[in-house]
């Protein structure tokens, strides 16, 4: 019974100890989704801020140049077109997305009156930017891999 109970009372850090066998990039990741920022190596930090910038930026563009592809100049009129990422980010959306892997930006304006097909072109506006973060994730996978091709394998876990 004691070995239950101290299986049980162990705190995140060593929980992850007990799993060596998980690969460097499940186990960063799941460090970092579990433990925030905090646990984060400075170069890991300094590699997640453009990211996160670049993602949460260019999700916002697509949902604005999807609608005004489709016919609204609401975003463009408001200046939502834009690679400022000071134009699209919340900072309270943003410190959340680096502090604990979730957050949102500053939604972009739509205005569905001047769609042609209002259902249809607001559910395409709304898909652009989950198309995009796929897009984005398929592309940072890529560079992992002709990363790993060019300079070795991955370090070890530290």
């Amino acid at each position: 019974m004691s070995d239950l109970n101290t299986t049980l009372c162990i705190s995140k850090t060593e929980f992850f100890d007990l799993l060596p066998d998980i690969p460097r990039p499940c186990s960063v990741y799941l460090k970092g989704a579990v433990m925030g920022l905090f646990n984060l190596s400075l170069p890991e930090i300094l590699i997640r801020i453009p990211v996160v910038l670049t993602a949460l930026m260019i999700h916002e563009i697509a949902h604005g140049y999807v609608a005004f592809r489709l016919g609204d100049p609401t975003a463009r009129n408001f200046g939502r077109l834009t690679l400022n990422p000071l134009k699209h980010l919340d900072p309270m959306g943003t410190i959340c997305m680096l502090l604990f892997g979730f957050g949102w930006a500053r939604p972009v304006p739509i205005n569905t009156r001047y769609f042609k097909k209002p259902r249809r072109d607001m559910a395409l506006t709304a898909l652009a930017g989950p198309v995009s973060n796929f897009i984005l994730t398929f592309i940072g996978i890529l560079l992992v891999d002709i990363s790993i091709v060019i300079f070795g394998a991955l370090p070890e876990a530290s």
